[in-house]
């Protein structure tokens, strides 16, 4: 009997039902473990709709269809990818998981507030070339990468290929997205010479300091050292040149802050928060519709916003809502993370930084002084 990788899962999840006599759970075990067994030491090219996948993409790429299928024949499936890819069930009853106070005191934090000062001073004519080249202030492109992997040093320990392969033929909740992200890493590491089995990456196979898609990285990854490749593993200055120019491809706009807080009067149109990544509303409307900005905008009535809401829990654990008003430029954060909570904590990293930076500098000044005097 041939299982796929999902039934046995199931077989897995089934057996580890508390109340089920043991003696089903013993054969349902030793049969689970037989046949995945048997299922992993498939190669990939092997099953059929690999074999699709194969011509399919040969014909469209022009890649080798040997070159694919022994490179897919490296992969190993990774059911510790598709566990951590499947969503955890909600209980019922149970209190919304969401809490941006949380999220933010996580990724707002010391470690990434001083590491942001520490990689800006290390790679600083990184930063320069690329604001003045792309127009995404460098606190920015720091928080971002302070964000995704803390400045490198958590960048994944998945190889890439196994990733991509188990999200593409074994989890099929994105299998298409999955797949289009695998002829992405295939082409690129023909075009790279790169050992497939050698790139590592996050569980969703996002790869280097700034935690590009491989798509991304063919497309948007950009050499800033100068070295005559692209590194974004290895090289501070290709992540900081890439980030920038990710974000100037998403819209950002030169000068424009990332958004605005804001207070809703009693009685505003919540119907204002439709959701979604790309401004919705205008200024005009936001103005109209009962949500007051807390300082004055200096920006025309027809200024595209999204109206952003933060669920959050106050002190003492009751529940609530910040709101802000998203401009184009947080639009661009939320191309690279759609998460509203993720582009708010990259801007406040962002102010954060920017404050710790003119602070240390304003010490140093101070001291520089003191000794002259």
């Amino acid at each position: 009997m041939t299982l796929t990788r999902r039934q046995l899962l199931t077989f897995a999840l089934t057996a580890a039902i508390p109340g089920l006599p043991a003696i089903v759970c013993a054969q349902v075990s030793d049969l689970s473990l037989k046949s995945q067994q048997s299922s992993e030491s498939l190669p990939y090219s092997s099953l059929e709709e690999v074999q699709a996948y194969i011509e399919e993409t040969s014909a469209a790429t022009q890649l080798p269809k040997n070159f694919i299928a022994d490179t897919l024949d490296l992969a190993t499936y990774s059911p510790r990818v598709e566990q951590l890819m499947t969503p955890k069930p909600k209980a019922a009853g149970a209190a919304p998981r969401s809490n941006w106070a949380a999220y933010r005191r996580r990724m707002v934090n010391r470690a990434r507030i001083q590491g942001g000062c520490l990689f800006l001073d290390e790679n600083e004519q990184a930063f320069s070339d690329a604001e003045d080249q792309f127009g995404v202030p460098r606190d920015f492109v720091a928080a971002i990468i302070g964000v995704e992997t803390v400045y490198g040093r958590n960048q994944g320990g998945f190889r890439v290929l196994d990733a991509l392969c188990t999200l593409s033929f074994d989890y099929k909740r994105r299998a298409d997205y999955f797949r289009k992200e695998l002829t992405e890493f295939l082409l690129l590491v023909r075009e790279q010479n790169l050992d497939p089995t050698s790139v590592l990456g996050s569980f969703a196979g996002a790869i280097g300091m700034v935690q590009f898609m491989p798509s991304s990285v063919r497309k948007l990854a950009v050499d800033y050292d100068h070295d005559g490749k692209i590194d974004l593993v290895n090289s501070p200055a290709d992540a900081v040149g890439s980030v920038a120019n990710y974000l100037a491809n998403s819209g950002w706009v030169r000068g424009l802050p990332a958004y605005f807080t804001c207070t809703p009067e009693t009685g505003a149109n919540l119907g204002l928060v439709k959701g979604g990544i790309q401004p919705n509303t205008t200024l005009g409307e936001v103005l109209k519709n009962g949500f007051v900005p807390d300082l004055e905008i200096d920006l025309p009535d027809d200024e595209p916003l999204l109206v952003v809401n933060l669920p959050t829990k106050d002190p003492d654990g009751n529940l609530m809502t910040e709101y802000r008003l998203g401009t184009r430029n947080f639009a661009a954060i939320l191309s690279y993370n759609r998460s509203y909570f993720y582009a708010s904590a990259v801007a406040d990293l962002a102010q954060e930084i920017e404050t710790a930076s003119m602070d240390k500098e304003a010490s140093e000044m101070a001291q520089s002084s003191s000794a002259a005097s």
